[in-house]
């Protein structure tokens, strides 16, 4: 049986900024989507037409399942020339494989089937384009598909107001913070007049090997430079409605990109511009995609050096302070939000703002004892840590070369799964 929204918001979006630094993590298959949403589906391979029967958070769905074939593809970088594509044959070919699923025809018969799921199946339209092929053709199908991606949301969010969810398996390992300072550097280089120009190495070498170049336009995102990210896109309306699901070996870290953008954009100074403090929280996500990767345990590079342990927020209490450090983190993790449940909530009834205002109201009244370090995020002086100050080498691959002397790696368990 699916859930409603504001159940899935308050067991599983992130929704607190603390959540930042210290991440909850949930096993994809522990989590329902609730009703009334639209999850996103892209290829994973070159051949991929739609998702499988047991594809997370799709095939395990309680009710039933329509699969909208959508035939958007854009191509913004690239050389591509069209061939030919039966895409009628190639559905009826997936529908007979993957019977338990609906074929929906049409967006406005199946929009008003609050309790099923609707999935935006895009693999379709990479089939009717053939790249030029060059040293940059794996960045290029990346590109394109992450804008494709946007473009899909942007469409449906026309459609429909329902809430939308899209699934990104991280890779296997982060690129080295240096290097991804250097890819952005060229990379931003690469644009003219808003419209990305030509292709640097520089840019793409350090994702190659992992195809994670989305990270670098995450990153972007996340310091504020608006005119490189395809994520900002976005207006803040689809934002608020776009769920992103990061992913790794089962596990996931749920962000509302609305709430993400809000927070912040709070760090920016009286003029609108990005401060060193948003560049620190963009770390503290980079740190958690690696925690998410590590499967739930977060290893931090530290420096043998007098109070290394106090600046990368580890535990330096008493055993007692421990506890009762622990305690209240307990506390305040499984605090709801402060919604009147006497009152009769539909999905449509409750939108972003209301759960988030609710959310930082419980934030409000649970740290009023910390300070009120999570009460809005907009105060520099509250010394929040989740904008706090990162060591760059907290960021560094071992096996980059040039890392330099031998960093002590310890690996720090956070209670991060659940």
């Amino acid at each position: 049986m699916s859930v409603l929204y504001q159940q899935f918001f308050r067991n599983f979006v992130l929704r607190k900024k603390q959540e930042i630094t210290n991440p909850k993590f949930h096993h994809l298959t522990d989590m329902v989507l609730p009703r009334e949403s639209v999850m996103m589906y892209l290829p994973k391979t070159q051949e991929d037409i739609g998702p499988s029967t047991e594809e997370p958070l799709i095939g395990t769905y309680p009710d039933g399942v329509n699969i909208y074939s959508n035939s958007l593809y854009i191509t913004p970088i690239g050389r591509t020339r069209p061939v030919p594509f039966n895409e009628k044959q190639s559905i009826q070919l997936y529908r007979k494989s993957h019977f338990k699923y609906n074929w929906a025809r049409t967006l406005s018969n199946y929009l008003s089937r609050r309790q099923e799921l609707l999935v935006n199946n895009i693999a379709m339209g990479p089939h009717r384009h053939r790249y030029v092929f060059t040293r940059f053709v794996q960045f290029e199908r990346a590109y394109n598909q992450l804008a494709s991606g946007i473009e899909a949301v942007k469409q449906m969010s026309k459609e429909t107001t329902r809430h939308q969810y899209w699934r990104i398996e991280l890779p296997p390992s982060i690129p080295d913070y240096r290097q991804l300072l250097v890819a952005v550097d060229h990379y931003k280089k690469a644009f003219k007049d808003g419209v990305y120009t030509t292709t640097d190495n520089q840019a793409v070498l350090p994702f190659k090997g992992y195809g994670s170049y989305w990270i670098m336009d995450w990153y972007l995102f996340l310091i504020g430079e608006k005119n490189y990210s395809l994520f900002n896109r976005l207006d803040k309306e689809e934002m608020d409605k776009l769920h992103i699901i990061f992913s790794h070996n089962g596990l996931s870290w749920v962000v509302n990109l609305g709430i993400v953008s809000q927070w912040m954009e709070e760090l920016n100074d009286k003029h609108g511009n990005p401060t060193s403090m948003r560049v620190n929280a963009a770390k503290r996500f980079l740190l958690g995609f690696r925690a998410l990767i590590a499967g739930g345990t977060l290893n931090e590079t530290i420096e043998e050096k007098p109070h290394a342990a106090e600046n990368v927020g580890l535990g330096t209490g008493t055993p007692e302070e421990e506890r009762r450090s622990q305690e209240v983190n307990k506390e305040s993790e499984e605090e709801p939000l402060d919604l009147d449940e006497s009152e009769e909530i539909t999905d449509q009834s409750v939108t972003m703002l209301d759960l988030f205002m609710g959310s930082k109201k419980a934030d409000t009244e649970s740290d009023d004892d910390q300070g009120g370090e999570d009460s809005g995020g907009a105060d520099e002086n509250n010394g929040e840590e989740w904008a706090a100050a990162v060591d760059d080498e907290l960021l560094y691959n071992a096996e980059t070369e040039g890392l330099g002397e031998t960093k002590k790696v310890i690996s720090v368990p956070r209670n991060p799964v659940s």
